[in-house]
């Protein structure tokens, strides 16, 4: 007896790959459950910009900054951002 597949898309992701909300606002809360202060706002112009920050448990602190025509956009910029700077400490910690 065949059973229907099973569908494996992860949670809260669409079949196009698309993430549900598009104003980034689950990006910006899973920043801020790392531990990242961040902040979106509009920008004077047209568009948004964004801050992110994140202080080490050594005394350092990392900030990133974006700029896009979207709000998702900028919140997309920025957890990329975080997750690539915890790529490079595990590889600054593994060398």
């Amino acid at each position: 007896m065949n059973q229907p597949a099973r569908d494996e898309t992860p949670p809260g992701v669409h079949h196009d790959g698309g993430m549900p909300e598009s104003d980034g606002s689950l990006l910006i809360t899973w920043l801020r459950l790392l531990g990242w202060v961040v902040s979106v706002r509009p920008d004077e112009g047209h568009g948004w910009v964004g801050v992110a920050r994140h202080e080490d448990g050594a005394g350092g602190s990392l900030q990133l900054e974006a700029s896009a025509a979207a709000r998702g956009e900028v919140a997309w910029q920025l957890f990329s951002g975080a997750l690539g700077s915890l790529d490079r400490g595990s590889t600054r910690q593994a060398a």
